[in-house]
């Protein structure tokens, strides 16, 4: 299971930045004008996979 973990591991990375730079546009477009990003998507949901992909990369890491 390491070994396949391995070899996603630069996937999970670019899938990581991704998400964090996604939770930053979308946070700032919450302060420019309220509500524009939350209608249209549940941010939690992004916030918990931003969350679980963060985990496996940690655990992959040790």
């Amino acid at each position: 299971m390491k070994n396949n973990l391995n070899k996603i591991q630069p996937y999970l990375r670019e899938v990581f930045y991704f998400l964090t730079a996604a939770l930053f546009v979308f946070y700032i477009l919450e302060l420019i004008k309220p509500n524009i990003v939350i209608a249209y998507l549940n941010l939690a949901y992004l916030l918990i996979i931003w969350i679980l992909v963060a985990i496996v990369i940690i655990v992959n890491n040790k």
